[in-house]
Formats: C-alpha cells, structure tokens, sequence
C-alpha cells in the first residue's frame, strides 16, 4: 500500500496507480535522488577547481593548466587547513608554541585525521607518500557524502512525507557552490553524515544510536556538540513535554558532551591546558564577531 501524504516522484507524468508510482520511487530513489546526483557534481567540481589554477595568483605555483596527473587532481581537493589534518595523521598532536599564541594542529578535531589514518594504513605503510593519505581522505569525505545523502532523503521523506522535497534538497546542496567542501580533505563531510544521522534515529526513537552518532559529530567539528541541544528538545517534544514520562535513555545524551570531554582530557599532556582546543583558535585568527566587522565577505569575493 501507498503512504499517505507521499508524492509521486514523476514530474508531470500521470502513471496508472499512485500506489505504482510511489513504489517505483521507493525501488530507484537511492540511484535517481543521490547517488546520480553525488557522481555528476563531484567530477564536474573537480574540473572548476583544478581549472581555477590559471588565474595568475596560482600561476607561479601549480602544474600547467592541461597536466591531467592523477596527484594534481587530488591535491586540487587538499588546500588550506588540509595541511594540519596531515599533520595529525602523521605526527599526532603537537604545539608549535603557545596555545593562545601560535597556530597548532590542537584546533583541528580528532574523528576525521584518524578515520583517515586506519583506513589508509595498508597501504600507506607500504607506499609513505601524502598522495596516499589524500586520496584515501577525499574518498572517504565522498564516502560520508554519499551516506549523509541517504540519510538525508529518508529523514525528509520520514518528517514531511514528500519525496519532491527530499530530492531537491539533496540537489541543491550538492549545487551550491560550496559544496565542494563536502569532497575536500576536511571534515565538513564527516561532520554532516553524523549530524544527519542523529537526527534521524532520533525521529525513530532509537536514542541510543542518535546520542552515539551525536557524540561521534562532537569529534568531527567545533560545534558538533551543540547538536545535543536539538537532540534534546527532540527528546522533551517525543514525551510530550512531560518531565515524569521520561526514560533512563535520555541520559544517553550525555554521550556526545562526555566524548568532548574525554578528548579535552586526552590532550592535556600535550598542551597543560585544559581549554587548549578553545585557546588555539585565537591563533589561527578565529572567533567571534559582529555581522558588519567580519571579513567574510571580502574572503567569499577573493574566492
């Protein structure tokens, strides 16, 4: 039988049966809704960004524009804070001077670095070259991409019932121009399939896996434990707002804070600093600012 409320995903075909229709969905969604979509932008990205080296900042730097080497189109997705992730992996944490002060790889958080480096040991073990990391890093972030994508279409198509929605959601994310983070040697990926995936177990009541995957999302970004706070809201509004109905399982939440805290622990004995993850984003020039005294804008026109 058909759900309710559900849309038929055909664009201005009218077919024999909604029931039809929506099973049809249900049978080819993963393959139209987000795998085609993820394969299309990735390349298509690809080739901007490898492409974007002829303006003439670049020029002085980077391979001539038609030297199609599979390690300049891997290193095209590896730029900027891709560095500190790399050190990560190969050297751990380290201070490069004072927490406040100078910039350190202690900014950068763990989940992401260390995926990177079980996955790839195989056969970085056997073949030590960056080239090796990056290319397992880039896949593993499309990896995540392409996961956080699943989850994306059944948490829209379990919250609105509509199958329209969850497909041009996932389409104009993948478009938007910068998207590409997503495929980058960053954890903006990573982060993304976590946080997605606590919100969908947590709309099936499976608590247990929404708090270990919000944990998991507290390894990957800065912000990633903020995502207990909705969680939680989540939880009070699944009891209806009453505090007697609920269960020891919402202690699980506690999961994704402990496992910042743990992390803050672990790193003590290299920065003597408890608050070293915060300190340090002092040195790389980061932290809060009014709206109209940032430098975001003018960054996104030089990009």
């Amino acid at each position: 039988m058909s759900s309710p409320g559900l849309k038929s995903a055909t664009m201005g075909i009218q077919l024999p049966g909604m029931g039809q229709g929506i099973a049809r969905a249900k049978d080819h969604w993963f393959w139209r809704a987000v795998l085609f979509p993820v394969v299309f932008t990735r390349p298509a990205q690809t080739l901007v960004i490898y492409f974007s080296r002829i303006f003439p900042e670049f020029a002085g730097s980077n391979p001539p524009v038609w030297d199609f080497q599979l390690k300049h189109l891997l290193s095209a997705w590896a730029s900027w804070d891709s560095g500190w992730y790399l050190s990560i992996i190969k050297e751990g944490y380290a201070l490069s001077g004072p927490v406040s002060q100078v910039q350190s790889n202690i900014a950068f958080y763990p989940l992401y670095p260390y995926l990177v480096k079980i996955v790839s040991w195989p056969v970085y073990s056997l073949i030590p070259k960056d080239m090796v990391l990056i290319g397992f890093g880039v896949l593993l972030a499309n990896c995540f991409l392409l996961g956080a994508m699943y989850l994306l279409y059944k948490l829209i198509t379990l919250v609105f019932s509509d199958v329209e929605l969850a497909e041009r959601s996932i389409l104009y994310m993948l478009v938007f121009p910068t998207a590409f983070y997503f495929s980058c040697f960053y954890t903006e990926s990573t982060f993304l399939f976590f946080a997605v995936a606590s919100f969908y177990f947590a709309k099936t009541n499976k608590w247990l896996l929404a708090s270990l995957m919000a944990a998991l999302a507290s390894l990957s970004r800065p912000l990633g434990v903020t995502i207990v706070v909705p969680l939680v809201f989540m939880y009070l509004e699944a009891a209806g707002w009453n505090f007697r109905k609920l269960r020891p399982d919402f202690l699980l939440l506690g999961l994704a804070p402990a496992a910042l805290l743990l992390y803050m622990i672990g790193l003590y004995p290299v920065t003597a600093d408890f608050l070293a993850i915060f300190n340090n984003t002092s040195g790389l020039g980061k932290g809060l600012c009014q709206p109209d005294r940032c430098d975001f804008l003018p960054a996104l026109a030089r990009v």
